[in-house]
């Protein structure tokens, strides 16, 4: 159900691009303003924002021409304002998207926001600390795992959500599904290597980050989120999967509309700030966003966020962040060009290779259209 990030190298996404003759696509898209509606996003043009009409159109020709299977939405925003939004495969703006593991670096968000009112002390707490509940469990050198380590994923927890598919029994995030207490379950695995020390892609750790938050805030973590996160953000529908033993799943699963998950991408462009309102420090973000863990070559780990460089054509690299799901959930700031990228998908679990789809448009077509 959950994604583990398709290690991309920087090479592999240059060099698997196929540039195809424009004479082999129907060109049936004709390119529309977005609707403004009252939903807190600002609307305007590709060409009022310096964005080549014809390149993006193309692009979507693509879509329907079947070239790019399986996209459901792509929403383009340039300095604040909605320049390309289109849905395809019978969605629309009002359809709910499950955005997979895009929930972690709302998990991200809403660990910020508890530092910044002071729930949670530092990152560098002890998770030990907020998980008072959990005495019973055997802390023996787990005691030295902090919030910074499940930011990272680098607990040194062992953990396989990478070797076997999920649903399979040696899948770790199936076992924790399954498990009659989804925290203990991920506190119990053994410590195998020294925390920070090496990546680990583990969706328990996010889990458990989410439990610590909802320990340390005097209300349910849903009512934390549309308080301080969802509603200010004019996100007014989302849907969040709680397990039967009550936990929250933090890790995956939230599902919400495209135009809310480029708010929550505006939202990280600007720093933390939303129409003149601070919703998470600057500090926050600006930690967020730094590479502090590689888990492969040219591609780096924040807190919850990937990192990775894009390639132009005039060689020139493009640095750039991104919330990412399984399926072709993808959330892309990409800072230089004051701009965010929404793609949404129903890639199938044994279609790995179409994951590739979101990075090849952006690197294909939206970043060439705005050189």
């Amino acid at each position: 159900m959950f994604m583990r990030k398709p290690y991309f190298s920087l090479a592999f996404i240059f060099l698997s691009i196929t540039f195809c003759s424009r004479d082999n696509i129907n060109r049936e898209y004709i390119y529309t303003e977005p609707q403004q509606i009252n939903d807190g996003l600002e609307v305007s043009t590709l060409d009022s924002a310096g964005i080549d009409k014809e390149l993006i159109s193309y692009m979507a020709d693509n879509i329907k021409s079947f070239r790019y299977v399986a996209i459901h939405s792509v929403l383009i925003l340039r300095n604040n304002k909605l320049v390309f939004e289109e849905y395809f495969n019978g969605y629309n703006k009002n359809s709910f998207n499950n955005v997979y593991s895009v929930t972690k670096s709302f998990c991200s968000a809403l660990t910020g926001i508890a530092i910044d009112k002071q729930y949670i002390k530092s990152v560098n707490d002890p998770i030990k600390t907020y998980l008072t509940d959990y005495n019973d469990v055997d802390w023996t050198k787990k005691d030295k795992i902090t919030l910074y380590h499940l930011l990272t994923m680098s607990s040194g927890l062992e953990w396989d959500e990478d070797t076997a598919p999920y649903g399979t029994a040696a899948n770790s995030h199936t076992k924790m599904s399954q498990s009659s207490e989804q925290v203990r379950y991920v506190l119990q695995r053994p410590l195998i290597s020294e925390p920070g020390s090496r990546f680990t892609y583990n969706s328990g750790g996010v889990v458990v980050l989410g439990k610590i938050i909802s320990n340390s805030i005097d209300m349910e973590l849903d009512t934390f989120a549309t308080r301080y996160l969802f509603k200010p953000l004019g996100i007014n529908e989302h849907k969040w999967y709680i397990y039967p033993s009550g936990i929250y799943l933090t890790s995956g699963d939230l599902q919400l509309k495209s135009r809310d998950m480029a708010k929550f991408g505006l939202l990280y462009l600007n720093h933390g700030n939303w129409k003149g309102k601070q919703l998470i420090s600057e500090d926050w973000i600006a930690q967020s966003t730094k590479n502090h863990i590689s888990p492969s070559y040219e591609t780096y780990y924040g807190y919850l966020f990937w990192k990775q460089p894009f390639l132009l054509l005039n060689g020139q690299r493009i640095e750039a962040y991104a919330a990412e799901g399984f399926g072709g959930q993808i959330i892309f700031i990409l800072p230089t060009y004051n701009m965010v990228v929404v793609f949404t998908s129903g890639i199938d679990w044994y279609e790995e290779k179409r994951l590739y789809q979101p990075f090849e448009m952006l690197q294909q077509f939206i970043l060439p259209a705005i050189e």
